[in-house]
Order: C-alpha cells, then structure tokens, then sequence
C-alpha cells in the first residue's frame, strides 16, 4: 500500500491542487499526495486509500497509462510486466525504482526512464551505469547525472572528454585523478568557469585557466 501524506478534493481529478480535507466520500474527486512525492487521482484514489493491489493486468495497464504512479499500487508480480513499467517510466523516469530488479537492467526501458528524467540513471542496473551509450544519454539532458555512473566511466580519460562536452557540470562526478588533467579542465572551463573550482589545486592556480574561467579580470 502507499503512503498517502495528504488528500485534497478538486473538481478537476486531472488539477493536483484543491481543497485539503480528511478522509474521502464516494463519487467526489481526489487527488492524493503520496510519500515519495508522486501523486495520483482518479480510478486509483479508491484502491490506495482502502490498500487494495491491483493485480488485473489489464486493470494495472490502463491506470497506469492514466496516471504512472499508480505502479506504486500495482502488484509486484506486475511490477515484472515490462509493458507496464515501460509507461510509468515514460511518464516519470523516477518510477524505474519501482521496477522489478530484471527491468531496472533493460536497455530500452532505462533509456525511456532517462530520457524523462536523466537523474534515473541512479536507479539503472550496476551493468547499464557502466554502458557508455546509457550513460552519456543521460549526461547529455543533465550533466549532474554523472555522479551516478559507474567509476570505469568517472575515470576513463576519453569518455570523461567526451562527455564534458556535452555537460560541463559532468566535471564535478570525474574520479580525482582526472581533476589534474589540464585538458580536460580546460574543456569544461571553457564551458562553465566555475567549474574550475573543482580543478587541482595547481590547475586552479593556472593563469590561463583563471583567464578563461574570469577569475582574473
């Protein structure tokens, strides 16, 4: 069952905002907040207030194609579904976490996921963080997304190169070895000056770095 934290009345089901009130009465319209900050209404309202699983395949389909985090309410067994998983996460990336184990490690659903919400990466299988392909779709939509790649990718010189270029935020999530590395220091610089903060302290005392980064104007 999920946490319900707060239940508001609205005449929209589709309007997450209305009138907060206590407890639900049949055939008025809700909209719940649950405790991981997702929130649902309509068909599903009834189901988590009374912590009834949805375990009809058919029924846990098409709600969650209403609303994604209704998965939070579904079955585990059909948390395996990769159907199902496939539209919650195109809704919200950060659903993958309610994902089977096996599906957190499918290619095309962690792809959908990112593709949401890059930060999903946090929540892909140990093998897809250490996928170039995977990682660098999501650093390409949020460089802070980095910090949850896997250490080879954090420390492999030509990757952090390519990857910095897309995101000069990517800096910050690179292995300390690579903080000394003048080049690639000077690509993320030349991207965001501030990012020199993060830089060896040798390099942050580097004239022509400080010149580019406007430290030194």
């Amino acid at each position: 069952m999920a946490e319900v934290t707060k239940i508001e009345q609205t005449l929209d089901p589709q309007n997450k905002y209305g009138e907060e009130v206590d407890e639900v009465s049949t055939g008025d319209s809700y909209v719940l907040t649950l405790a991981d900050g997702h929130w649902c209404y309509g068909y599903q309202v009834d189901r988590i207030i009374s912590g009834e699983s949805i375990t009809n395949r058919e029924d846990a389909l098409r709600t969650v194609k209403e609303m994604g985090s209704a998965i939070l309410n579904i079955s585990s067994t059909l948390r395996k579904d990769r159907e199902i998983v496939l539209e919650a996460v195109k809704q919200d990336g950060q659903l993958l976490k309610h994902a089977s184990d096996e599906l957190k490690g499918d290619r095309e659903i962690v792809l959908e996921a990112i593709q949401q919400n890059a930060l999903a990466l946090k929540l892909a299988s140990t093998e897809l963080k250490n996928n170039p392909e995977i990682v660098l779709e999501a650093v390409k939509r949020n460089g802070n997304a980095f910090e949850y790649a896997a250490y080879s990718l954090r420390s492999n010189r030509e990757f952090v190169l390519t990857a910095v270029k897309h995101d000069a935020t990517v800096f910050q999530h690179v292995s300390f070895g690579l903080i000394k590395d003048e080049e690639i220091v000077f690509e993320a610089v030349k991207r965001d000056g501030s990012q020199l903060q993060w830089a060896s302290k040798q390099l942050r005392n580097n004239p022509e770095l400080r010149k580019l980064a406007g430290w030194d104007e």
